[in-house]
């Protein structure tokens, strides 16, 4: 539901899962490496490109300090956020959102547009009536 019109998540973050389809999201250890390892499934960006095929990806992980790209409000505080963090960009996120963790799942290629969240239930509704034949316990 990050792409609903009361998601708390910056706008160039919103439009940029209307640009992309399920074959350009990436299985990734890339971000969030100082605070965990695990992997996240993100949009496959121009600096997710270039960083995940870079030769010397597991040197440019392990380099301390990683740079500053931008700040944002984190519970009343204003934080840096590093290069290769896993923030991802809010309403107050200022800085170089391209070069940011977009975290998103296959299904990105689905999402058409930025509506509310009651708007996305009602056409989940919609689609398993007419899927079900008007036989759902929605009716």
């Amino acid at each position: 539901f990050i792409a609903t019109t009361e998601a708390y998540a910056n706008e160039y973050y919103k439009q940029q899962l209307l640009k992309y389809t399920e074959q350009q999201t990436d299985r990734t250890d890339l971000y969030g490496r100082k605070t965990w390892r695990a992997y996240v499934r993100c949009l496959n960006t121009p600096f997710h490109e270039k960083w995940r095929n870079s030769p010397d990806y597991e040197k440019l992980m392990n380099d301390k300090p990683w740079p500053i790209i931008g700040h944002s409000i984190i519970y009343h505080k204003d934080v840096e956020l590093y290069q290769f963090a896993g923030q991802v960009a809010n309403p107050t996120t200022t800085g170089e959102l391209e070069n940011m963790c977009m975290l998103a799942g296959q299904g990105v290629g689905l999402v058409h547009d930025i509506v509310p969240a009651a708007e996305i239930i009602k056409r989940f509704v919609e689609g398993a009536k007419a899927i079900f034949g008007g036989a759902t316990p929605f009716n």
